[in-house]
């Protein structure tokens, strides 16, 4: 990147959310380059041909589910769809497996669900159903905050709607749960280490380690919305999600640089704040 290059906007990091805000200001007829340190866009979306070839794994990322049900997904889902991007659902959608061969396992049937569970401990199933009686009754609201833009007025009345629906006493149980460490979480309904393991592996699957607060946000969600939805994954693997985002990106005009790794952003105030990386920052 030179000083004589001139942009609307320069997104740093090629991942898929710099993608997918890249896409939607070149599609407000900005002009729009996307930098990627990496030899590929994607981060942490990216999927290779790692034991047997021809054989190709998703490397980090797996599960499209919040991707599939997003709004970015609604609005570039045609364009993607021709840049190859697909999805395949299944209705077993994720287990956990120990090393002394035990394990446990969740599918898209809940009364099937429920039976596996009391194979293996029937306090396990019986506790299963407690947060699933949860979800059922607040998921509108958390989904309806979690797909609204923050702060807004549409992502504010969720709060008045669950009071309205379930007065300050479910308002006040809700809030107790997200309150919970992932290790709360499965204390509180599971009998063994097995089920237990199950819900914290979903809150550090954003980083929240078993003892961190509020960390029981994401498995009260996410272990019961894979369980009526299944797991999507992206067929061919997920590495063709950023690279169809990085082609619609292209189509509308925008321009990706792979390689370019960012080490400083230098800013001036001349008029509006302009900020640049350097000619060195970038290569």
């Amino acid at each position: 990147m030179t000083t004589a290059d001139s942009y609307d906007a320069v997104v740093i990091g090629g991942g898929h959310n710099g993608l997918v805000a890249a896409a939607y200001l070149a599609r407000a007829v900005w002009s729009v380059a996307v930098l990627a340190r990496n030899a590929a866009v994607g981060g942490a979306v990216a999927s290779g041909e790692t034991t047997v070839p021809g054989f190709t794994h998703d490397l980090y990322s797996t599960n499209q589910n919040l991707f599939l049900g997003s709004l970015a997904y609604a609005d570039f889902a045609p364009v993607l769809a021709r840049h190859g991007l697909r999805f395949r659902t299944t209705d077993r959608p994720y287990a956990n497996a120990f090393p002394d061969g035990l394990s446990v396992r969740v599918c898209s049937d809940y009364e099937r669900t429920l039976g596996q569970l009391a194979a293996h401990d029937a306090g396990d199933a019986e506790g299963f159903a407690g947060p699933y009686r949860q979800y059922q009754q607040y998921a509108p609201y958390l989904f309806g905050v979690y797909g609204s833009p923050v702060p807004s007025g549409a992502a504010a009345r969720q709060v008045p709607e669950l009071l309205r629906h379930h007065g300050v006493r479910g308002a006040t149980e809700l809030v107790h749960t997200l309150l919970m460490s992932t290790r709360e979480l499965g204390g509180t309904w599971f009998v063994t280490r097995e089920a237990r393991a199950m819900a914290a592996c979903w809150g550090m699957h954003l980083d929240f380690g078993p003892d961190v607060a509020r960390g029981a946000m994401f498995p009260l969600l996410e272990m019961f919305a894979d369980m009526e939805n299944g797991m999507s994954v992206v067929e061919g693997g997920a590495q063709r999600l950023p690279s169809a985002l990085a082609a619609v990106l292209a189509e509308q005009g925008g321009e990706v640089r792979t390689g370019a790794e960012v080490d400083r952003v230098l800013c001036r105030a001349a008029g509006p704040s302009v900020c640049a990386a350097p000619p060195a920052a970038a290569r």
